[in-house]
């Protein structure tokens, strides 16, 4: 009798009555159903189904609360529908695996499972639940935990809640039937191991190393820093890298009230108590975030990967169910990452898995193993003398000759073949048994190399030949093909289309996409002139050509996994970015004098284009004096002469230090600030310096570059050397990245005559003079510098100051 695969039940069933009684049977109206497993932190698991309207009414059994018995991979289960939308034709049904909703209706009014392992807060929580208990709860966890959970639903404390069982016990998720299982990690290790294949359809992954460290810190309140911790695996990488994790520590200081302190914070007496907690923050990064470990993520789609030759392959994933453990083996980096499936789409109508995700850490330096690699030796075609016909002649002539003096024995569970009639003298051996052929040539006892495998394959380490002569070679999924059968030369095939073609002196390459359609080769030229028409042998060349509908591009591998050029020469414009014959995307350096024909000599010039083709000029003069063209920006160090100059902006600024330091990167545009020594700070009452602006016309002080890299005098004048250049100061140091007084916090935009936005206290009108409090703009009875011209709104207001 064939299994059903749709039943459904009516509300409120009890769980004895619905695992013996099959209600109504919907395998004949349901058009799809597809289940979700997506989380293996909750166990979400949801289905949607599509039923049609039919005569018989088989459809007036679906409502909200019923309950759905689906048959699976692994069995039947059980899914409690949530939503119903009826169409024309058609009904629509979302529904949750039952666990979900049967937790949601169990509410804790006061439970406090302490000091007590996984299993045993489920226990206690379970029993003091208020609710019909109809569900089981499972797990494996043996580590010791203690929550309190007041007025929540047992999903809540189970899963969501801030103090969640997940949370605080860990753990992962699985629901089959009534059954709940948190256990301390889901699925097994099913020695599945899959390959990343370029241009695979079906199978996308992502990995990225940006995010991974080997060396991390942390970092406190009011910059207290721990130490560099480093990780376990840091000599895996080639490059070190690291980063500052900021965390909420503070040490308490004298003017903290120990009985109000903020609970937003770690809080410590000493400085060494909170660094000592920074480290071990700083170490959880790598063993509960895993931080140092390369991460992947893998998409599988089944019906896609049908229509490829190597679905065969691909196919054994099909029967891996949620937290099992999958390998994927990535050539173009060198990594065997070890993965988990965490999302998996079962097609119930199909009884077919269409869709999997594969997602956990990596680690470098793996291999895939012998037996994933060989999976099998095709048979080779026998209407012509193959390489292995020629071998197996070869071998014969030598076995029947090598006969003479060889010494065969016959034992109860294999056979030798040794150069000697004694065992133990013998130190050429073959020794053939059940576990297939190996010869030792260090006797009997020695060290064996396999020839054939037990199920019959060759090895081809013990395989020796003068010439290999061959019609076709290809891999062993068939993707890759090396034609030999032409007179001249060697083709090559990707996918069963012509991807190379090597003849003569070149390497002729052809497009993936179109059959035979050649785009370009590389070989060897010798240059034509008038006495040598075919070419003068004394004046060889390497060329790279393109066809007229190609381009060609040295490119470079990029972390995103996608390559970008750093050159491109585009002849007949084939490509949508380019307008030129050749193009150049990354800074180019020139050691001599570059010559443009008769355009452009550049000795001391730089000249650089950014990406959106916005120019971008910098020129350096043999003094050192430097002019830069920036899209929006013009940088002079010397002197400007200008009939007219019009800008935006509608203030002159200059730039001052915070004498805070502004530690908190604080957003402070729009306050008046006054001067305290040479920096500055909030203002309070009229001694205004000005205030911090947005829309400076004109910003003095900015120092582009490091204030002290050239020596001056006391008068700020620059010293020069000899030959009239400036002289840089020793403790320059290069090496170290400059950022300009705008972009740090601890320095402010200060707006000292002009027209500026500025933070009020709702006091103004139009006309009146402005004084500060802490910064705000107040009403002033006095005259001031500072006039009010327009109001913006309640907080804001447009003065002018001089």
């Amino acid at each position: 009798m064939i299994k059903p695969k749709f039943i459904v039940f009516p509300k409120y069933m009890s769980k004895a009555t619905i695992t013996t009684t099959n209600y109504r049977v919907l395998d004949k109206v349901v058009t799809s159903c597809k289940s979700t497993e997506g989380d293996l932190i909750s166990g979400n698991y949801t289905l949607d189904m599509t039923i049609l309207i039919d005569d018989s009414g088989l459809w007036k059994n679906i409502a909200e609360e019923n309950i759905l018995k689906v048959l699976c991979d692994y069995g039947y289960e059980y899914f409690y529908i949530t939503k119903v939308q009826q169409q024309i034709r058609y009904i629509t049904i979302t529904a949750r695996q039952l666990t979900i909703d049967h937790c949601m209706g169990l509410y804790l009014e006061d439970v406090r499972p302490t000091n007590t392992s996984g299993q045993s807060a489920l226990t206690n929580l379970l029993s003091k639940a208020n609710g019909t208990k109809e569900i089981e709860l499972v797990s494996d966890i043996e580590t010791n935990g203690t929550a309190y959970y007041e007025n929540k639903t047992l999903y809540e404390a189970l899963w969501s809640a801030d103090n969640s069982f997940i949370n605080v016990w860990g753990g992962e998720t699985q629901r089959r039937g009534y059954t709940v299982t948190i256990n301390s990690k889901l699925g097994t290790d099913r020695n599945v191991t899959l390959m990343e294949r370029k241009n695979l359809t079906g199978f996308e992954g992502t990995t990225n190393i940006d995010e991974v460290y080997q060396k991390v810190r942390g970092k406190g309140f009011n910059g207290i820093v721990g130490n560099w911790i480093k990780s376990d695996n840091a000599d895996d990488y080639k490059i070190i890298r690291c980063k500052t994790f900021e965390y909420k520590v503070r040490v308490i200081t004298e003017n903290d009230d120990t009985n109000n302190l903020d609970s937003n914070y770690e809080w410590f007496k000493t400085k060494d108590e909170a660094i000592a907690r920074l480290d071990e923050l700083a170490k959880l990064e790598f063993t509960k975030n895993k931080v140092n470990e390369l991460t992947g993520t893998y998409n599988i789609d089944f019906i896609q990967l049908e229509q490829t030759v190597e679905y065969q392959e691909y196919a054994v994933a099909e029967k891996c169910y949620m937290g099992d453990t999958v390998r994927v083996y990535i050539p173009r980096i060198g990594v065997d990452i070890e993965l988990r499936v965490v999302k998996r789409v079962f097609n119930h109508l199909t009884q077919r898995v269409e869709e999997m995700t594969l997602s956990s850490y990596a680690t470098t330096g793996g291999a895939v193993s012998i037996s994933n690699i060989i999976k099998s030796i095709e048979t080779i075609a026998t209407n012509q003398e193959s390489a292995l016909e020629k071998a197996k002649q070869a071998a014969s002539i030598l076995i029947k000759s090598g006969m003479i003096n060889s010494y065969v024995l016959v034992r109860n569970n294999e056979i030798l073949i040794m150069n000697t009639k004694d065992i133990n003298t013998a130190t050429k051996v073959w020794r053939w048994n059940n576990n297939g052929l190996g010869y030792s040539s260090t006797g009997y006892n020695g060290t064996y190399k396999t020839a054939i495998t037990a199920d019959g394959k060759i090895v081809a380490d013990m395989m020796n030949t003068g010439t290999l002569s061959a019609i076709n070679i290809q891999n062993l999924t068939k993707t890759f093909v090396m034609d030999l059968s032409s007179g001249d030369g060697a083709q090559f095939y990707n996918n069963n289309l012509l991807a190379m073609a090597m003849s003569g002196n070149s390497l002729k390459f052809y497009n993936w996409g179109k059959e035979g359609d050649y785009i370009g080769s590389i070989g060897s030229t010798n240059t034509i002139d008038s006495s040598h028409p075919n070419g003068n042998p004394n004046k060889p060349n390497i060329a790279i050509w393109n066809d007229l509908d190609s381009s060609v591009a040295i490119q470079y591998a990029t972390k995103s996994g996608i390559n970008s050029s750093y050159i491109k020469f585009d002849k007949y414009k084939v490509q949508d970015n380019t307008e030129v014959p050749i193009n150049i995307y990354e800074d180019t350096k020139v050691n001599a004098q570059l010559h443009m024909g008769s355009y452009l000599k550049m000795h001391n010039w730089k000249i650089f284009l950014s990406d959106d083709m916005k120019a971008f000029l910098w020129c350096t003069t043999v003094n050192n004096s430097v002019m830069a063209v920036y899209a929006n920006e013009l940088y002079v160090p010397g002197t400007v002469w200008a009939g007219n100059t019009g800008t935006a902006g509608a203030d002159y600024a200059e730039m001052f230090e915070w004498l805070d330091g502004n530690t908190e990167n604080e957003d402070r545009i729009g306050y008046l600030v006054s001067l305290e020594g040479d920096k500055i700070v909030k203002a309070n009452g009229t001694d205004v310096l000005g205030i911090i602006s947005g829309t400076a016309s004109v910003l003095g002080d900015l120092a582009p570059e490091w204030q002290n890299k050239y020596l001056k005098d006391k008068w700020g004048r620059y010293l020069l050397d000899d030959e009239g250049n400036k002289i840089i100061s020793p403790d320059y140091d290069e090496s170290k990245e400059y950022l300009d007084r705008s972009s740090r916090k601890e320095w402010g935009v200060v707006g000292l005559v002009g027209k500026i936005f500025t933070r009020q206290d709702g006091s103004l009108s139009v006309g009146d003079y402005v004084q500060a409090i802490n910064g705000i703009a107040t009403k002033s009875t006095e005259k001031t510098n500072i006039k009010v011209i327009n109001i913006i709104d309640d907080e804001t207001v447009k003065v002018f100051i001089r």
